[in-house]
C-alpha cells in the first residue's frame, strides 16, 4: 500500500511497536556463567539419626567442627555417658545444635560404646559480587561477607529488597542472588535490575459528587510523600489504607452506605493510570434513638439528624465517662427509609463499673 493511507498504516504499526516495547520488562542482569542458583547448595533439613544396638552410652562426642564451637554443641546435649541408648534424647539434642543456625548438616553415629555427633558447619560467604552496585538497596548483601552461608537468609534480604526498590516506584525489580561453591568458601553474586521508575499519571476517584475532590484528596495520607499523587509513585498498600479513609469521610457525612471499591491499575510504559470506583449511597438520618442498661439520660442527637459516625463516637464518649462504664452502639440501618436506628448499651463489668457508676453519682 502506498501514498498516505499506507503512510499512516505503517506509523500505526510503529506506535504499536513502541508501545509493545515499552511494556516490556528490561532484560535482568545476569552474573555471567559460573553462578549457579540458590538451591544448587545443598542443605539439610532434618538432622540424622542412626541407632545401632541397644547398648549403654560410655562417651559422648562431638566431631567435625573447631574445638570452639565443639564445646558450645556440647553444652547443648543432653544424653550422657552410662544412659541406655534408646532412652538418649538424640534427636532432640540434634535439633537443639540446628537452632543454632550454623550447621549444614547434623547427625548420630554409634560405635561401640561411643555416641557421636558428627556435623558439618555451614561455610563462610567469600566475596560478594555486585555488578550494578546500589549503594542504597543492596547495602545489606555488601556486609555479607565472612559471615555463615544462609540461604534462606539471602532470599529473605533479596525479597526486602525488590519491596525497596517497588516502593521507590520501580514496578519491575528483580533481585537475583547466584553462588559460586569454592574449597573453603561460598562466593556470592547479586544481580538487581531495578527497572524504570514508574510514575503515576492519573488518580481518578470516581463517582464522587457529593464531596468535593479536594476533600477527599486531603484525606489520603500519602500525598506530602509524593506517593500515590500524580506525578509521584504508586503505592498498593498505602492506598487501600487510603480507602479506608475515604470511608471515613463519607460516614462523617451521614453516608453509612457508601463504599470504595477496589482500584483499577492501567499501565502503559512507566505511566500508570488508577481508579477508584466510589458509590456514595445517600445521607442517613437518624431514626429511633434508644439507651439501655444505664439511667436515662438526655441524649444530645435526636431523630432526623444526619447520623454522622463523628457524633454517635461522641455521645458514646460522652456516656461512657457520665455512666462509668464502656458504651457498646448498635445500628440497624433501614435503606428504604434513608435511615439508621442507633442503641447505646452500657457495658458493665460486675462489680468494678457498677461501684464506679455508683460513687459518681454518690454526694
Amino acid at each position: 500500500m502506498h501514498g498516505p493511507a499506507g503512510m499512516r498504516s505503517g506509523l500505526l504499526l510503529m506506535m504499536l511497536a513502541m508501545a509493545a516495547c515499552a511494556h516490556r520488562p528490561p532484560a535482568p542482569a545476569t552474573c555471567g556463567p559460573g553462578w549457579f542458583a540458590l538451591s544448587s547448595v545443598r542443605s539439610s533439613t532434618e538432622p540424622i539419626v542412626e541407632r545401632r544396638g541397644d547398648s549403654v552410652i560410655g562417651t559422648v562426642a562431638v566431631r567435625g567442627v573447631d574445638s570452639d564451637l565443639a564445646q558450645t554443641l556440647r553444652s547443648l546435649i543432653e544424653a550422657r555417658a552410662g544412659q541406655r541408648l534408646e532412652d538418649a534424647p538424640l534427636r532432640e539434642d540434634l535439633k537443639r545444635m540446628w537452632r543454632l543456625g550454623v550447621l549444614a548438616d547434623a547427625r548420630v553415629e554409634v560405635t561401640g560404646d561411643e555416641l557421636a555427633y558428627v556435623v558439618t558447619p555451614r561455610p563462610r560467604i567469600g566475596r560478594v559480587v555486585i555488578p550494578m552496585p546500589d549503594p542504597v538497596a543492596l547495602r545489606r548483601f555488601a556486609l555479607l561477607a565472612g559471615v555463615q552461608f544462609d540461604p534462606a537468609r539471602l532470599h529473605r534480604i533479596a525479597s526486602a529488597t525488590e519491596v525497596n526498590y517497588v516502593r521507590a516506584g520501580h514496578l519491575d525489580a528483580h533481585v537475583a542472588v547466584t553462588v559460586a561453591p569454592r574449597s573453603d568458601r561460598i562466593d556470592i553474586c547479586v544481580a538487581a535490575t531495578p527497572g524504570p521508575r514508574v510514575t503515576l499519571a492519573k488518580l481518578e476517584l470516581a463517582g464522587a459528587r457529593q464531596i468535593p475532590d479536594d476533600v477527599l484528596r486531603k484525606v489520603m495520607h500519602g500525598a506530602k510523600g509524593g506517593v500515590n499523587v500524580v506525578g509521584g509513585i504508586y503505592d498498593a498498600d498505602a492506598l487501600n489504607t487510603d480507602r479506608i479513609w475515604l470511608l471515613a469521610a463519607y460516614f462523617d457525612r451521614g453516608m453509612l452506605l457508601a463504599q470504595v471499591g477496589t482500584p483499577i491499575v492501567e499501565r502503559r510504559g512507566t505511566r500508570l493510570a488508577v481508579t477508584v470506583p466510589i458509590s456514595e449511597g445517600p445521607v442517613l438520618r437518624f431514626g429511633t434513638i434508644w439507651t439501655d442498661n444505664m439511667p436515662h439520660i438526655p441524649l444530645p442527637i435526636s431523630r432526623g439528624q444526619v447520623a454522622s459516625r463523628v457524633r454517635i463516637a461522641e455521645v458514646r464518649e460522652a456516656l461512657a465517662t457520665l455512666v462509668g462504664a464502656s458504651i457498646d452502639v448498635r445500628t440497624e440501618i433501614h435503606p428504604e427509609k434513608n435511615e439508621v436506628d442507633v442503641g447505646f448499651v452500657a457495658e458493665r463489668r460486675w462489680p468494678w463499673d457498677v461501684l464506679s457508676s455508683w460513687r459518681s453519682r454518690s454526694p
